[in-house]
């Protein structure tokens, strides 16, 4: 079975064969799935589980052997898959009904919003497939020369680290007494942080953006990034497992695209996986009132899993206008201009995001002790109708072929952390994403660098 997970692309020739063949399916199943979604078929729904299930099964096995495993689209369609098609696998398993929506409080929602709730997902991920098979074979031609920033970024990495490190350990300290929500229920505004070890944690972070922009030898890169990602592991270990893996597979990402190819077997794959599982286990015990209760095991963890796709259920039973009467709820990430201090109602009315709405519409009490939902680009979209549907995922899949399939010009370039590691995580958040480090980091921090690297440059 090794053969499944074997990054080793095909030859010239197979490969256009295989990408031509898949194309074409991909077109036929997106032509089908906008019918249906225009003239909907109430009773076709498990055979729309399953065809669903199939297809991005078949998705993964083929990009997997056409692009590689870490390539962007197989590694989108492969954490996709593990958001949008598990409640299907547990339905197929009868541990979970399909038509259960059950965070916070349990409904069922009616068979039309069931068949559009297997439906949607199914358009997205197909259209951005499409999108990207169509546009992988485009010659793009760099358009700025690049300019190395390499030497300041290392020199202000270093001396911010010591600071950020102490800032995530403090945390990590606050989060080990209080619990992982006390990180989302306001009582980190107690804990007082100076302005310098506020800046710190930007500059390591804006630092190792830019070295990863900076054409870093392998040595350097595998430095670097083993050092942010133990910043990062503090996250893990407090219970921020959505941070420590995004990062963790952008650096394979990045190694495996800059560098030399990275050859896994089905082994370390799936010990990989288990070990999701394990962190999701731990930090959900207290759910289980019994570890001999396998369903309710299968149910917490995997359940874990289906948290997106519940919140296009709840769109779909209530109706986004309920949720939150503004059209803007695409927006909320990039709007989101405030700093995050906290669930609270002050909070609440200056954001647009989905997830927090969502959760302070479903329980108040528990949006405002710390619990939350997450959010769902695939139910943003929605949101928008069919256009916005179709156009943000032609959108989505022309921006991982551009990140994946180009030579990038010196600003796309300098952006490949923040719009990458968005792209990786984008199943379980927001479609757009926030604008305000990228925008510091650009507008600020990469002159501040020039500014240095300049006067380092007149001094030897």
């Amino acid at each position: 079975m090794g053969f499944l997970f074997c990054s080793t692309p095909f030859t010239n020739s197979m490969y256009i064969l295989k990408i031509k063949k898949f194309s074409l399916i991909n077109v036929a199943i997106c032509g089908v799935t906008l019918i249906l979604y225009i003239l909907p078929y109430p009773e076709i729904i498990d055979h729309l589980i399953y065809f669903s299930l199939l297809y991005q099964i078949i998705a993964i096995y083929h990009f997997n052997k056409t692009h590689g495993l870490f390539h962007l689209i197989t590694i989108f369609n492969s954490i996709f898959f593990l958001f949008y098609s598990t409640k299907g696998l547990l339905h197929i398993l009868d541990i979970i009904h399909f038509s259960e929506v059950f965070k916070f409080f349990q409904i069922h929602i009616n068979p039309i919003n069931q068949y559009y709730l297997a439906l949607i997902p199914l358009v997205v991920v197909s259209l951005v497939n499409t999108t990207v098979l169509f546009t992988n074979k485009i010659n793009y031609k760099s358009r700025t020369r690049q300019l190395s920033i390499l030497q300041p970024a290392i020199r202000i990495f270093w001396l911010s680290l010591p600071l950020t490190f102490y800032r995530g350990f403090i945390q990590f300290k606050h989060i080990v007494v209080n619990g992982y929500l006390s990180l989302y229920d306001g009582s980190m505004k107690g804990i007082d942080f100076n302005l310098f070890i506020t800046l710190s944690s930007y500059l390591t972070e804006f630092s190792f953006a830019a070295i990863v922009a900076s054409n870093p030898s392998k040595k350097q890169f595998i430095r670097y990034s083993i050092l942010f990602l133990l910043i990062k592991l503090l996250d893990l270990l407090g219970g921020r497992r959505g941070q420590f893996f995004t990062l963790l597979v952008f650096i394979v990402w990045f190694y495996n695209k800059t560098y030399s190819k990275i050859r896994v077997n089905i082994i370390t794959a799936l010990l990989s996986f288990i070990s999701i599982i394990f962190i999701v286990f731990i930090r959900n015990y207290d759910n289980f009132s019994s570890i001999a209760e396998n369903e309710v095991i299968l149910k917490t963890i995997f359940g874990e899993f289906t948290n997106t796709h519940l919140i296009l259920g709840y769109l779909l039973h209530f109706g986004y206008q309920t949720i939150h009467p503004s059209p803007l709820l695409i927006l909320g990430a990039p709007l989101q201009f405030i700093p995050f201090n906290g669930q609270t109602l002050e909070y609440l009315k200056s954001t647009f995001g989905l997830g927090h709405h969502l959760t302070y519409y479903l329980s108040s009490n528990s949006y405002f002790n710390g619990e939350g939902i997450g959010s769902s680009f695939v139910a943003e979209l929605f949101s928008l109708g069919i256009i916005g549907l179709i156009l943000g995922s032609l959108l989505l899949g022309y921006i991982i072929n551009f990140y994946t399939n180009r030579e990038l010009g010196f600003v796309p370039r300098l952006l490949t952390y923040y719009v990458v590691t968005h792209i990786i995580f984008i199943s379980r958040t927001s479609f757009l994403p926030p604008i305000l480090k990228p925008t510091l980091f650009l507008l600020i921090y990469i002159p501040m660098l020039y500014l240095i690297k300049k006067i380092l440059w007149q001094r030897t």
